[in-house]
């Protein structure tokens, strides 16, 4: 696992790119997974196993969840906060943002509020 500090919180995410040499995969496309209340960043595993033989992805567990540190009682527009601030973390300048229950709130959210780091 990595992590950033984001608004001095160590925030881990999963980051995984295409096997190299393969031709295909870098610079296809960059998707950030956010996962729904109770759960972490471990619930797109699989999901992110298929996706990363052809993408980079992110799946990140946001404050107060998984590894993060933090509180995790916070807001919609907190969660997209720390969201964008990995996106910027990791050098991205777009990417798709992808949401399971919750996670589609804040996905939503970092849509509204920081409309030029999403595809």
């Amino acid at each position: 696992m990595n992590y950033a500090s984001i608004e001095g919180l160590r925030i881990v995410y999963d980051h995984r790119r295409p096997p190299s040499g393969d031709g295909r995969g870098r610079g296809r496309g960059r998707v950030i997974y956010i996962h729904g209340t109770g759960c972490t960043g471990r619930v797109f595993e699989r999901h992110l196993a298929v996706v990363a033989a052809e993408h980079e992805v992110v799946a990140i567990d946001l404050p107060g969840h998984g590894e993060s540190e933090g509180s995790g009682f916070r807001g919609v527009a907190d969660h997209a906060f720390f969201t964008a601030g990995l996106i910027e973390h990791l050098g991205w300048d777009r990417c798709v943002v992808a949401g399971h229950s919750l996670g589609g709130g804040i996905a939503l959210a970092v849509a509204v509020y920081f409309p030029d780091l999403v595809e």
